[in-house]
Formats: structure tokens, sequence, C-alpha cells
């Protein structure tokens, strides 16, 4: 089960790095790419009103206050636990839901470890490409102002 969780959880941290690795420049979308990933690991494992409710740079994943009793480990996983062998096998379930959730836990925390969810500037870098396309640079002389 452990390699079906890798196959679920990885390609999140995958697209996460090429994104950022990418040639073309993402900076004005890397908050919004940063807070939708951050959110969709903590989804996994917490309730969902408190981290739709609480802003990202408050939210401690290793308070367990927040934390649910069923983490959503993937569809396969789901599948898997179906199986009577391994509904059988509550010690070895046990330890992995424990191991995962620690997994997760600590994916979200490393993540706040090296992205400023509280900076204020980065959510309105999203607004330097609008502003750019409506400079008078880059649309030239077709267009008149809304002021004198």
């Amino acid at each position: 089960m452990y390699f079906l969780f890798l196959q679920w959880v990885l390609p999140k941290f995958v697209k996460l790095n090429e994104y950022f690795q990418s040639k073309d420049p993402k900076i004005t979308e890397s908050d919004g790419q940063m807070r939708i990933t951050y959110k969709d690991l903590l989804y996994t494992f917490m309730d969902r009103d408190h981290v739709n409710q609480t802003p990202p740079h408050q939210i401690n994943p290793e308070n367990t206050q927040f934390h649910i009793s069923r983490v959503y480990l993937g569809v396969k996983i789901m599948k898997e636990m179906e199986k009577e062998e391994v509904k059988n096998n509550r010690e070895k379930l046990t330890e992995f839901h424990e191991k995962t959730k620690s997994f997760l836990v600590t994916s979200c925390v490393q993540m706040t470890k090296r992205y400023d969810f509280n900076n204020k500037l980065l959510p309105l870098l999203k607004f330097t490409c609008r502003l750019k396309r409506l400079s008078k640079a880059v649309r030239g002389n077709n267009y008149r102002p809304f002021y004198p």
C-alpha cells in the first residue's frame, strides 16, 4: 500500500517542482500554485472547515486538534483497504495510517518553512501581468484613457 500512497502523493510534489523549474517565468502564478498544493495536502488530514476558514499562515499542520480521524489517501488505497486481508490486519493498517499521515504533516510543515504564506506582496504579483497588458507600451495608441 505504501507504493500506492507514493503513486498518489508524489505527483503533487513533482508537478509543483516542475512548475518552479519551468523555463517560462511563473512568478505571477507562484503564490496561487503554492496555496493550492498546500491546501490540497491539508484537506487530506485536517478538518476542511478549519482549512477554509483559517489563513494559510495561521494553520499549524502539527496541531492534532484539527486532524480528522480518517485520512484521505486516494481512491486506489481506499479500494485496497476494502480487501479482507488488509481489513483483518489492524496493526499494519494503523501503522500505515500513522506513517502516511506523518508524511503529509511533515510535507506541509516543510512547505511553510520554505514559502511565506503571510507575505502580503506575493498574492499581488498575479496582478502585475494584467497591469502590463494595460500599459500604453503594450497596448499602443489605439485605446483612449478613461481620464483626461
